[in-house]
């Protein structure tokens, strides 16, 4: 009788756990919307920042909906290199992309793509703005990489204001003619036409990958009329993420109307430091593009998915750019691709409250042969030509006391991370 008893009670566990694994298999997969600005400061997004003149309501609601990382990095510390990263999902160097020059040769072509892994999973993909990963061979450019659709340019770099024979708009492979207006409204203009043809049988995957505020600093008079803090550069800055803040907030609109915006994971951030000298503020950390320093790497980095991701949260774990790879690709119920090295890890733990345990300890930068730093745990060792500076960034977040004269021990043990960790990457020069 017992027997008959507990054989009926696992039957009724078994039957059970079969119906939530078949419920969990019908949850549709969610939407991944990646928003990649270009040269903004740290401080130029006003849920970062307290300047009274930052003011970018549609990017706070992201961080508002989810996850405001304040120790978010990127793998390069200018922008090829970090979209090299992202959208391979490991260190660039790996593969001997170290700077803007690897763009000219076709580098970053053997490496499989994001929207190439999510495709096999069903996925529709999409890229408008700044490719910058290579031009010369058409199998190099974004119709070739992964992406259903592409409208946007090739180059490093273009203005906004006229068309630019040399860095031409192109759709897919063919180049398009625009009526004079603003880039960046064309940009928000292909962003919310690729929502607004999306349906909930498939899946979306789109890369924006602004140039704004990226220089020529042209912005449009009706928002740089806004602006006068005595600094042109620095009104200009501000008038151009203002175009940016219109457009993210015309994607959530459109996400809102098609009733996705539940089942979209939203990631936002900025592919290095912003530029000082052209009137970007990084705030309290130190120096800006092309640093080592904070002010290089550390940028805004926000999260949402609804369904997933409790709203208002601000975490303090250290993530970086190329962990939206892994992180897109789990939540898309798909596993990494086999047959590839990758060193992106999955935020959805993180991201869901599910574990608080670090996904790196450390983390590497290196843009020069002989300039290099080094993030572990708390500790930040930069050297620069040989000399060696260490700082403690839960104590010195500005990076002004230089400590590697009292902890020898902790810059040993930095120097011998980052040689592991050199090892493993292509370097400047064939290796033996």
């Amino acid at each position: 009788m017992k027997s008959s008893i507990l054989l009926i009670i696992y039957l009724a566990i078994f039957n059970t756990t079969l119906s939530l694994l078949a419920e969990e298999a019908k949850k549709p997969h969610p939407n991944i919307l990646v928003i990649l600005v270009d040269d903004m400061g740290y401080a130029d997004v006003s849920c970062y920042g307290d300047s009274p003149e930052v003011n970018t309501p549609n990017i706070d609601k992201i961080a508002k909906a989810g996850v405001l990382f304040t120790d978010g990095y990127v793998s390069g510390l200018q922008c090829a290199p970090t979209r090299a990263g992202l959208l391979s999902g490991k260190y660039q160097q790996r593969f001997g992309f170290y700077h803007n020059r690897a763009a000219l040769k076709p580098t970053f072509l053997p490496q499989l793509t994001l929207p190439q892994a999510l495709k096999t999973h069903g996925y529709r993909t999409g890229m408008i703005g700044k490719w910058h990963l290579g031009r010369h061979q058409e199998e190099e450019r974004p119709y070739h990489r992964g992406f259903d659709e592409f409208y946007g340019f090739l180059q490093g770099m273009r203005n906004y204001m006229e068309h630019q024979p040399k860095s031409p708009l192109m759709r897919n492979e063919k180049v398009v003619k625009e009526k004079f207006g603003y880039l960046t409204d064309f940009l928000n203009r292909e962003a919310v036409s690729f929502i607004e043809r999306s349906n909930s049988e498939k899946p979306f995957f789109l890369y924006v990958a602004y140039n704004a505020p990226h220089y020529p600093l042209e912005a449009k008079e009706s928002y740089l009329k806004k602006y006068n803090t005595g600094n042109p550069n620095r009104d200009k800055q501000l008038a151009m993420m203002a175009s940016v803040d219109e457009g993210v907030g015309q994607m959530l609109n459109a996400l809102k109307k098609k009733g996705m915006t539940d089942n979209t994971l939203i990631f936002f951030l900025n592919d290095n430091g912003g530029e000082i000298k052209r009137g970007a503020d990084n705030g309290k950390l130190r120096a800006g593009k092309n640093s080592l320093y904070e002010g290089g790497p550390r940028v805004p980095f926000l999260v949402s998915w609804p369904n997933q991701i409790k709203p208002g949260q601000v975490i303090s774990t250290p993530v970086i750019s190329f962990d939206i790879f892994s992180t897109a690709v789990a939540a898309a119920g798909g596993k990494m691709p086999a047959g590839h090295v990758f060193d992106g890890k999955n935020m959805l733990p993180l991201l869901t409250g599910k574990s608080k345990e670090p996904l790196h300890q450390t983390f590497f930068w290196q843009q020069v042969k002989d300039k290099w730093a080094v993030r572990h745990e708390n500790w930040k060792l930069v050297n620069q030509k040989g000399i060696i500076e260490l700082y403690n960034l839960e104590d010195d977040l500005s990076e002004t006391k230089d400590l590697a004269s009292q902890e020898t021990a902790i810059v040993e043990k930095l120097k011998n991370l980052y040689s592991k960790w050199d090892g493993q990457m292509k370097g400047f020069s064939p290796r033996p």
